[in-house]
């Protein structure tokens, strides 16, 4: 990835730029491969990022839940937000140090199905692998918003 691929642009309120880059869910390396594409091409602080994995599929009981689905599961919606979320901490927390505190923000998109305390409505829906993925995930931005008082790390649970 080069400075090339980059597009800037102004408003009245803020400077942003456009960055393609490549993270794929399932790998271990794609998102500080990403950091690292973004420092080259002169960012040096991320004022928000979102993290947006999903795989779903392979609905089951949880008794018979290949042991293989369930790691994939966890692989693509879980272990994905952390690697992102150390790979882009040291940006994030530039964006703090430019723009003052819980001025940068990570948001991860959940779902209902992650909701243990509504598990009863999700009943009829074998969603095992999926849910418990996804509850992984919002215990995870939950602990980096109390960790980092100077983060807004939050859950958006669209549909």
């Amino acid at each position: 990835m080069s400075a090339r691929g980059m597009v800037k642009s102004h408003s009245p309120i803020m400077t942003y730029c456009r960055i393609p880059v490549k993270i794929a869910n399932d790998s271990e390396t794609d998102a500080a491969a990403a950091v690292e594409a973004i420092k080259a091409a002169g960012v040096s602080s991320l004022d928000v990022v979102i993290a947006n994995p999903g795989i779903a599929g392979k609905f089951s009981r949880l008794e018979d839940i290949a042991m293989n689905d369930f790691k994939e599961f966890a692989e693509v919606n879980t272990y994905s937000v952390m690697r992102l979320f150390i790979a882009v901490h040291p940006l994030l927390k530039a964006a703090t140090d430019k723009n003052g505190p819980c001025s940068p923000k990570f948001i991860a998109i959940s779902t209902v199905a992650s909701r243990i305390n509504k598990l009863e409505e999700n009943v009829p829906f074998l969603l095992g692998s999926y849910g418990a993925s996804k509850a992984a995930v919002n215990y995870i931005i939950r602990r980096a918003h109390i960790e980092n008082d100077w983060l807004q790390a939050f859950l958006l649970e669209p549909g």
